[in-house]
């Protein structure tokens, strides 16, 4: 069989985390959203996938790929986003056939796609919904097209619980992860539900902590609850996490940290003797989702987003690269510029300055920008006397300009 699924929400409900995460790729536990509802279409026997995609489509193929990983086969349509699902379905008709499912692949639904299919009534409705507690599950059987559709536009319409042709159905997890307290709610249940069938990345060190490859974390760090830490993730032995709560892929959690039901979105660094309970981290920003107050600190000993200093990393790279070709052209003017620093001060021709690089180090004293020195040649051309500074443009520790 065949489905269609929309991951072209752009989840502006979902502020700050839809500046890094399209809604589809918003890691739930550790694992994109639209990766549940395609391990449980796969699970009933669904295995051509139809991808409607908008913000962030590079990175969603990036990762889904042709499917292969999970045993189905995708193509991707484009979308101009939330755009609504009657038209769009009409604009790829000569792709479908039916009978086909059409999914939301931005609502957790995890296990319950095979469940709808094996109860659907015998009929000839036109079109079935599900229905998840007296709430649209954002997933309908079209067995004949065209054919009128409720339920899958976005945002949803919350005013129609009562659906036609709905069929009420259970899921292990389920969500529309419409507002930040439902992504963080949503999330930690699924960390907390030991009893579930749901498979959470990584493995199990001990009874209640389960973390990602190459991460590393004291287990004595682990309080209580259940505590899911990803990949790449660096905890130090002096930091305490309570559960449930959940590290993401490539974080760094410094010393005497305290982390208690709890998100640290991938790629955050948090510093020295930060407590963060009832909370969401991103990058800069702390959500106390209790409170409905978001925090933006803009101290990067405190909080960093590390994956935005590597895209610092990336555009210093035209500077680097324009300041090794000064070196080179220049070359001709350093014997200059030792002549005449030896003509000047002939005892001390070559100095150094320190400088606090552009660039941090991440260390058992935390997070610290760099100390770094140059040479410099005593001419009191500055010109030439500052020659020797470019190496460090070239490593990053200083830009070019500005």
């Amino acid at each position: 069989m065949q489905a269609v699924i929309f991951a072209d929400r752009l989840g502006h409900e979902l502020a700050p985390l839809n500046e890094t995460h399209c809604p589809a790729l918003l890691p739930v536990a550790n694992a994109p959203v639209l990766q549940y509802t395609i391990e449980d279409l796969a699970t009933a026997g669904v295995d051509d996938l139809l991808i409607v995609v908008s913000d962030q489509a590079d990175r969603i193929k990036a990762y889904f790929g042709n499917g292969e990983m999970w045993g189905v086969h995708i193509r991707y349509q484009f979308s101009l986003g939330e755009e609504d699902p009657q038209q769009l379905l009409s604009r790829f008709q000569s792709q479908l056939e039916a009978p086909f499912l059409v999914v939301r692949g931005d609502v957790l639904r995890a296990g319950a796609c095979r469940q709808f299919l094996e109860q659907l009534p015998r009929g000839k409705q036109a079109v079935v919904n599900a229905r998840i507690g007296w709430q649209q599950a954002g997933m309908s059987l079209v067995r004949h097209w065209p054919v009128q559709l409720t339920g899958l536009e976005w945002p949803q319409n919350n005013s129609m619980r009562q659906l036609a042709n709905a069929l009420d159905i259970e899921a292990e997890a389920f969500s529309p992860l419409e507002t930040l307290a439902q992504f963080h709610a949503a999330s930690l249940a699924l960390v907390d539900n030991t009893a579930g069938r749901i498979s959470l990345p990584g493995r199990t060190l001990h009874q209640g902590l389960r973390i990602g490859r190459l991460s590393e974390i004291d287990p004595r760090s682990h309080m209580e609850g259940n505590v899911l830490v990803g990949s790449d993730t660096y905890v130090d032995r002096s930091a305490t996490i309570s559960g449930p709560s959940i590290v993401g892929d490539n974080c760094y959690l410094s010393r005497n940290v305290s982390v208690q039901n709890s998100i640290i979105m991938p790629g955050t660094y948090v510093g020295e003797n930060l407590e963060v309970a009832g909370a969401i981290v991103t990058g800069s920003t702390l959500i106390r989702v209790d409170l409905k107050t978001e925090v933006a600190i803009s101290d990067p000993v405190l909080l960093w987003d590390m994956e935005t200093e590597v895209s610092a990393m990336l555009r210093q790279w035209p500077q680097s690269i324009v300041a090794l070709l000064l070196m080179i052209l220049s070359l001709p003017l350093w014997p200059l510029g030792l002549l005449f620093s030896v003509a000047r001060k002939p005892a001390h021709p070559l100095g150094r300055t320190a400088f606090i690089s552009n660039l941090f180090e991440t260390g058992i004293q935390g997070r610290q920008r760099k100390q770094v020195q140059s040479m410099r040649f005593a001419s009191g051309i500055p010109l030439l006397d500052n020659l020797p500074m470019l190496g460090l443009v070239v490593r990053g520790h200083l830009r070019l300009f500005g």
